[in-house]
């Protein structure tokens, strides 16, 4: 992903649970399956899906877009990554999910808008497992508007398996290097 964002660039940066991750652990959380990106609307909208679709077909990684939600899905075997796009309204920064109606855009706009400058350029980078990727400025500050009133708890979900440390590894170079693909294993 990180190749063909950068080549095509494609302002992206990691949000939710992997930027938590990068910051905490220097990877993705141990329980974790999935990465979760944020890009500007401004940046990939410049771009058809069917453009987006043929530029990772080169690295065999699928591309579909939820329209409703405002994510790209990116997913290579049995990895996946979410694309969440964002757009600029008056400084802050929203999830863009106009086509939910507008109680969907209303909470994207309470719950998941944050101050523009968190991903202003150039933005920091930070290592995720094997590969250095784009996250925002001023460390969780981000997590304070993702996650109100809990941004700064670590919970695992219930009935969850730790995943081990070569999975992570594979994990984060099949997204970002295309790397050899490896099962979970229990830790």
């Amino acid at each position: 992903m990180d190749q063909v964002f950068r080549r095509l660039g494609i302002v992206y940066f990691l949000t939710y649970g992997s930027l938590f991750g990068a910051l905490r652990y220097g990877g993705p959380l141990p329980w974790d399956t999935d990465a979760d990106v944020g890009v500007l609307k401004e940046s990939i909208e410049r771009y058809s899906l069917e453009q987006l679709q043929f530029e990772f077909k080169k690295y065999h990684v699928h591309v579909s877009l939820d329209v409703v939600k405002g994510t790209y899905h990116f997913r290579r075997g049995n990895v996946s990554s979410d694309g969440i796009i964002f757009k600029d309204l008056f400084h802050w920064k929203r999830r863009d999910a106009s086509d939910g109606g507008w109680l969907r855009s209303l909470k994207y706009l309470i719950h998941l808008g944050f101050p523009a400058r968190l991903v202003t350029l150039p933005l920091p980078q930070r290592k995720f497992g094997k590969a250095m990727v784009y996250v925002p400025h001023e460390g969780f500050e981000i997590m304070k508007y993702h996650f109100r009133g809990r941004w700064d708890t670590e919970s695992t979900p219930a009935n969850c398996r730790r995943i081990g440390l070569s999975y992570l590894h594979s994990f984060t170079a099949q997204l970002y290097d295309g790397g050899p693909r490896f099962k979970p294993e229990s830790v």
